[in-house]
């Protein structure tokens, strides 16, 4: 009986051990699993963060970039031809699908808290101002004379208040303008000189503004070229005589 009773107590002590053997190797093997789960979480939570930070740098680049191109056309003394096509195509052809916003909401952000009480009646006109998609569309169709006139009026209208959104699309309206007209015509220079001054007082009020930079870099860029065109026709000119 005595070796029986030992039998048994021997055979639970056995089976104990291995349960306790189980149950540790479960627990481990539980521990390894979750360890590696939330260490592959942690691990993509930090390429997240990294690629945001590196995004981050690139469009800081970006504009750094704008930033290096806009001195070098403001420092140098001509630019040729296919620079300006270039300058062209990487502005207004390329960057002019830009968010649209009503004008009402414009208004609103610009001007809120800006305006004194007595002077609430130009924001109601303003308020009626069409929409800036609608005043992109008149650009794209190359309708430059019905843009120029709404968005002067506009100008007028808003004031001293009004933000760089006006002014970088008058500015552009006035060299689209001035395109259509021969170098040597006073028109074109009149509005080349009007669109500048847009762009230019754009450009102190947002220097930030990518639209406003893109401006700013195209018109240093017609300017240079009108005036190497005036000085090589001059030259020609003087070589006849």
């Amino acid at each position: 009986m005595s070796d029986c009773g030992s039998s048994k107590s021997s055979l639970t002590t056995t089976t104990g051990i291995i349960i306790i053997g189980a149950l540790t190797a479960l627990n481990t093997g539980l521990f390894i699993h979750l360890y590696r789960k939330y260490k592959n979480i942690g691990n993509v939570i930090l390429r997240m963060e990294m690629e945001k930070k590196r995004e981050i740098a690139s469009l800081k680049a970006s504009l750094s970039s704008i930033r290096r191109s806009l001195k070098a056309i403001q420092a140098s003394s001509t630019v040729s031809d296919s620079e300006y096509q270039d300058a062209v195509e990487q502005t207004w052809e390329e960057n002019r699908s830009i968010e649209s916003k009503s004008f009402d909401r414009f208004v609103e952000a610009e001007t809120r808290n800006q305006l004194p009480e007595n002077n609430c009646s130009t924001v109601r006109m303003a308020n009626k101002s069409p929409s800036f998609e609608r005043l992109d569309k008149l650009y794209e169709d190359g309708l430059s004379d019905e843009l120029y006139g709404e968005l002067v009026k506009l100008n007028k209208e808003v004031g001293d208040q009004n933000g760089v959104q006006i002014l970088w699309r008058l500015s552009r309206v006035c060299y689209q303008l001035a395109s259509s007209f021969d170098d040597q015509s006073a028109k074109r220079k009149e509005y080349m000189d009007e669109g500048y001054k847009h762009a230019g007082i754009a450009y102190e009020k947002e220097p930030e503004e990518f639209d406003v930079i893109n401006g700013m870099l195209l018109v240093r860029g017609v300017e240079r070229i009108f005036l190497e065109r005036q000085r090589r026709l001059n030259r020609a000119i003087s070589s006849k005589n």
